[in-house]
């Protein structure tokens, strides 16, 4: 797959009906791309990505430390951290991931979507990340509404 201003990654919905898509993951000193994970795609998680602690240790991923999190309850917690090599199609994005101790789904946020610019739409049927083109860019900076094409009826 190329790496270009056109290409479009085609997710799916998992049993569940949750939106994902397939990635791989190692850590920064791991031979690439890494192994291959499915990731669930959570528009409510403003991080780059929560990975359970199971995978962190699978990879061999040394521990880069603790960050506080604010959950939607108002709660917090302390979680641990570690540095990896994500790679999406044939782009790769090094950031930090929260290693959850409780959960087996690996999380993609809104952080994700956005370092990897890409635009997730979704159908009844479909699952896309498409790669922001330069219209959706220059209407973002400029903060303007993308014009909708609407019909009357009369």
């Amino acid at each position: 797959m190329s790496d270009n201003n056109d290409q479009v990654t085609i997710g799916h919905y998992d049993q569940e009906g949750n939106a994902c898509v397939y990635l791989h993951i190692c850590g920064t000193k791991h031979e690439h791309p890494g192994v291959r994970y499915e990731g669930v795609i959570d528009t409510g998680f403003t991080g780059f990505i929560q990975l359970p602690l199971s995978c962190a240790i699978a990879l061999s991923l040394p521990l880069e430390g603790v960050q506080k999190v604010a959950l939607a309850n108002d709660s917090t917690l302390m979680m641990l951290t570690a540095l990896v090599n994500v790679t999406l199609a044939d782009r790769t994005e090094v950031g930090v991931v929260l290693l959850s101790e409780t959960s087996n789904t690996i999380l993609l946020g809104m952080d994700f979507l956005r370092r990897f610019d890409r635009v997730l739409m979704v159908s009844k049927t479909s699952v896309w990340f498409c790669w922001m083109n330069h219209l959706s860019r220059k209407v973002i900076k400029e903060n303007r509404q993308p014009s909708l094409c609407t019909s009357t009826v009369s």
